[in-house]
């Protein structure tokens, strides 16, 4: 079943752990007055989770659900707009493992870092997760979200959400024929996973280098492609990423 590696709460406890198999959901009462500000981050060990806050009408209020399955810091930021009884739900939808670390921070009244914080982790909830439609016009609804979720967390100088919309961004403007600013935002996005330490930020650096490549040979930019491609290949042999090798040599 699904385990909690460590439940760590910061200051006065606002939940407890949960408990429960594969398909269920752990559910963490969590108590905030209006105006405070909650911080939560679930570290994924081989597991992809869904985190959703709920509101004490029941609504979602905000969620995440990145795109490194398995491998993510899910962060869930808020500022309560009422107070009562909130509800954290985490959801393990795949993975072999089936672990992660839960970390929820004390609430305490919102500042404007948190503020800002919980506008950006709302707008790429929304932005990578929808629901839009499989359309042209969905496509550009999609974008009209994660440009500024991307301008948010550019402002918070945090790389890594940063990255997770410009894929999107890519893959999107790819699919609506906008090829050179899809190459842009691909470029940008290996930029950034390649700041990044990991083994799966540089794995997702490949791939958006190779999406860079794609894009670019759709725009008739044939050299540019080409050493696209190139970067992408040594990349994910550094890695030792053969899928994505694989991937990079079909093209």
């Amino acid at each position: 079943g699904l385990e909690v590696l460590s439940h760590v709460v910061l200051g006065d406890p606002p939940a407890h752990a949960g408990t429960g198999h594969v398909g269920e959901v752990h559910t963490y009462p969590i108590e905030l007055q209006a105006g405070q500000s909650l911080r939560v981050i679930a570290e994924e060990y081989g597991v992809n989770l869904t985190l959703k806050l709920f509101a004490p009408d029941g609504t979602v209020v905000t969620g995440a659900n990145g795109l490194l399955a398995g491998h993510e810091k899910e962060e869930i930021s808020v500022v309560a707009e009422t107070s009562g009884g909130f509800r954290l739900e985490i959801e393990a939808t795949a993975g072999p493992e089936r672990r992660y670390r839960l970390q929820i921070d004390a609430p305490r009244e919102a500042r404007e870092e948190d503020r800002l914080r919980a506008e950006a982790v709302r707008a790429l909830w929304i932005g990578l997760n929808g629901p839009f439609p499989n359309s042209d016009e969905g496509r550009r609804q999609q974008i009209s979200v994660l440009e500024p979720a991307l301008a948010l967390w550019e402002q918070l100088r945090e790389p890594r959400q940063s990255a997770e919309a410009l894929v999107v961004l890519g893959r999107k403007r790819r699919l609506l024929t906008d090829y050179a600013r899809a190459a842009e935002d691909y470029r940008r996005a290996a930029a950034l996973w390649g700041s990044q330490p990991d083994r799966q930020a540089r794995i997702w650096q490949a791939l958006c280098l190779n999406g860079a490549g794609l894009s670019l040979k759709l725009a008739e930019r044939r050299e540019e492609a080409r050493k696209s491609y190139e970067e992408a290949l040594a990349v994910a042999r550094e890695v030792d990423d053969d899928v994505q090798q694989a991937s990079i040599l079909t093209n």
